[in-house]
């Protein structure tokens, strides 16, 4: 399974979060430490390619940058030389493990894109094959051509607009929206996604880490499909840490320090990007992670 991060908070070098840090994203590409996988599948490696998605601090446009590329994070000098320049208050980063058969283009790395929305995912849809034609036979005309690429990843964006569309009259998706609609819409596509399952009558796991911003609000589902019930069956690895300033104490070491109560700062990882375990809580099981403009970060069930 893939790995990702998401930032929010105050203005931040890039390379602090997707470089430096002991157990940065960027060392999960080569050394991830919590993926499910098959047996048949390297235990460690994210190397299908990877993306980072920012909010440029200057200019109206709200629609995010974008860099991705199909070279293993560990061996892109360019992510590098950006990561070492590039300062913001809104960060995304993925690196992809392809599910088997899954072509490995630049089409297919995350984060997506449209309007001023981003999107990334861990996991996998179980049965896309058969759940595609379906996901796509509804969307609306803009969102269907907005599809790009095969991943079940990209669909399920698509999913998530359609269903903000149906909330909000979204013209052009250049339009922010409250945390409280984001969230409404993410627990529909990931409803709609559990309601097609069924009706498929597919029975496999799907592993549904989804996380989504409009640059102002951050939002991010650990969410386990399990048709047979194995309370056995964990969701992929999810983790957050709050504070004032995620702080570099040391070359590679960092802490997410906490001053006068406040919540200046909210990191969302697949993996703890420190080995300070105190300073991470686990998002529960089936539940969505919501951080609204504010900071304030709350936790929302969702069913499955």
């Amino acid at each position: 399974m893939c790995r990702f991060l998401v930032y929010k908070g105050r203005a931040i070098l890039m390379a602090d979060l997707i470089t430096r840090p002991e157990h940065s994203i960027i060392k999960q590409s080569y050394d991830s430490r919590e993926r499910k996988e098959s047996s048949t599948l390297p235990a460690r490696l994210n190397a299908d390619g990877f993306g980072v998605a920012w909010f440029a601090e200057e200019g109206d446009d709200p629609s995010p940058c974008v860099f991705t590329s199909t070279l293993p994070a560990w061996n892109n000098k360019n992510l590098v030389r950006l990561c070492d320049k590039i300062i913001s208050q809104v960060v995304f980063a993925h690196i992809r493990a392809a599910s088997i058969g899954s072509t490995v283009t630049e089409a297919n790395c995350h984060p997506f894109c449209f309007g001023r929305y981003v999107f990334m995912h861990n996991g996998h849809l179980a049965g896309f094959g058969r759940m595609k034609r379906r996901m796509i036979q509804d969307l609306r005309e803009d969102i269907f051509l907005s599809i790009q690429g095969t991943t079940d990843s990209e669909h399920a964006f698509a999913v998530f607009l359609d269903e903000l569309s149906r909330i909000r009259d979204c013209q052009t998706f250049l339009e922010p929206q409250s945390p409280q609609v984001l969230l409404q819409a993410l627990k529909n596509t990931l409803f709609r996604i559990k309601c097609l399952s069924q009706s498929l009558g597919i029975q496999g796991h799907s592993y549904l880490n989804f996380a989504l911003s409009d640059g102002n609000s951050v939002l991010a589902s650990r969410v386990l499909l399990n048709p047979v019930q194995n309370p056995e069956l964990a969701p992929a690895s999810l983790y957050y840490s709050c504070g004032t300033e995620f702080k570099n104490l040391a070359p590679s070491v960092y802490r997410m320090a906490q001053r006068d109560r406040l919540e200046e700062v909210v990191i969302i990882s697949s993996e703890r990007l420190t080995l300070a375990q105190e300073d991470w809580m686990e998002v529960p099981r089936n539940s969505i992670l919501m951080v609204n403009a504010s900071f304030n970060v709350t936790l929302h069930a969702f069913p499955a």
